[in-house]
C-alpha cells in the first residue's frame, strides 16, 4: 500500500483519541457508538498505517506509546480543523438557546417576540423556562437572562 497516497481514516483518528482520553476501549467504543472489536479493528488500522504500536496494552489499562502520542496530538488538529471549518461553513441549523424565569418569559419575553420574528425571521429561539428563584447557566443554552433588583456591575452582564 502507498502510504503517501492512502491516509488514515478520520474514523481511525477519532477512535484513537477517544480510547487515548478514556483510557479504555470499552469506553471508546460506547462514546462513539461502536463495539469494542470495531475500536480495537481501527487502532489495529492505525499501527498497520504507521508500523508502529500506538498503545502499550496491560489487563488494566492502555497507554500511548510515543508514536502514539506524535499522532494524537496531529489526529487532535485535524478533527479540530474540521470541527472549525464545519462551523463556518455550515448553517446553524438549531434554534438560539435562552434560559430564564417562567414570570419574566410570560411578562416580558413573550410580548416582544412577535416583533422581534417580523424583524428577525431568520432568526430562531428556544425558550427554556424554569420555576427556581435562581436561573443558573446551563451547558446547552446559549444564553439566559435574569431579573435582578439593581443592575449588575459584572461586566459580562448586559443591561
Amino acid at each position: 500500500m502507498d502510504k503517501i497516497h492512502h491516509v488514515p481514516s478520520l474514523q481511525a483518528l477519532q477512535a484513537l483519541v477517544e480510547v487515548a482520553g478514556s483510557g479504555s476501549f470499552t469506553h471508546a467504543a460506547q462514546k462513539l457508538c461502536l463495539t469494542q472489536s470495531a475500536v480495537s479493528r481501527k487502532i489495529q488500522q492505525l499501527e498497520s498505517h504507521f508500523d508502529l504500536p500506538m498503545f502499550v496494552r496491560n489487563s488494566r489499562s492502555v497507554r500511548l506509546t510515543p508514536e502514539g502520542e506524535q499522532v494524537l496530538a496531529t489526529a487532535r488538529s485535524i478533527l479540530a480543523q474540521l470541527k472549525t471549518l464545519e462551523d463556518r461553513l455550515t448553517p446553524q441549523k438549531r434554534p438560539f438557546r435562552i434560559r430564564m424565569h417562567v414570570s419574566l418569559a410570560v411578562r416580558w419575553l413573550l410580548p416582544k417576540l412577535s416583533e422581534f420574528y417580523r424583524s428577525h425571521p431568520q432568526v430562531s429561539l428556544s425558550i427554556e423556562t424554569v420555576a427556581t428563584e435562581v436561573v443558573e447557566p446551563a451547558i446547552d443554552s446559549d444564553a439566559y437572562i435574569l431579573y435582578l433588583p439593581e443592575p449588575s456591575r459584572d461586566p459580562d452582564c448586559l443591561t
